[in-house]
């Protein structure tokens, strides 16, 4: 019921699959909105459109069997963290970074993925926000994260008065793994392009 009163009010054009011509087609048979696809009810549209009124029907209704996917790619993984009063020593900070390169690296096995450049976000307390960035070879390992984001932290040799709000570390460059940790790229590139 939810899902009707929702689509109700919504316009034929909107929907996926109804074009222009389909709009033009509808619009002859009185059919502007979904709920008058829906007030005419399955029988009389089969009637008046063939199978596509029986099609159109159920899209009214918020009925679709098509799969959902994903189509883009993956391009970083991370973690951050807002903090409800304000993080206000160096101590406080690497605390939170180290917990955070371990959450980021249990990420990275689960998904068999490592990464060669991580990011570092601090937003301060009256709001402005830094990134920092470095790049090294690929790196999936707590210590190492954490070493990274350490030296990224420390080279901005932050007054002891800084407050801090968020702090978030993540990974980008990203390449699948195989299950025994040879990047998959990598170990077959010498097979395909022999030096």
């Amino acid at each position: 019921a939810r899902v009707e009163a929702f689509m109700a009010p919504l316009a034929l054009k909107k929907i996926p699959g109804v074009g222009p011509v389909s709009v033009t087609r509808l619009e002859g048979h009185g059919l502007v909105y979904c709920r008058d696809v829906i007030a005419r009810g399955p029988d009389q549209l089969v009637e008046d459109l063939g199978s596509y009124g029986q099609w159109l029907y159920r899209k009214c209704r918020g009925i679709d069997e098509g799969r959902v996917g994903v189509s883009r790619t993956r391009k970083s993984i991370g973690h951050e963290r807002t903090f409800g009063t304000d993080l206000r020593s160096q101590g406080e900070y690497l605390e939170v970074i180290e917990n955070l390169c371990g959450r980021l690296a249990e990420d990275l096995s689960r998904k068999n993925v490592t990464g060669r450049t991580l990011t570092l976000k601090v937003k301060f307390a009256d709001f402005k926000v830094i990134t920092r960035s470095k790049t090294t070879g690929y790196r999936k390992d707590k210590s190492d994260l954490f070493a990274i984001a350490q030296e990224l932290l420390l080279a901005e040799k932050l007054p002891p008065t800084t407050r801090v709000r968020l702090l978030g570390v993540s990974l980008s460059n990203l390449e699948v793994s195989n299950p025994h940790g040879v990047k998959m790229g990598r170990y077959f590139q010498p097979l395909l392009f022999p030096s």
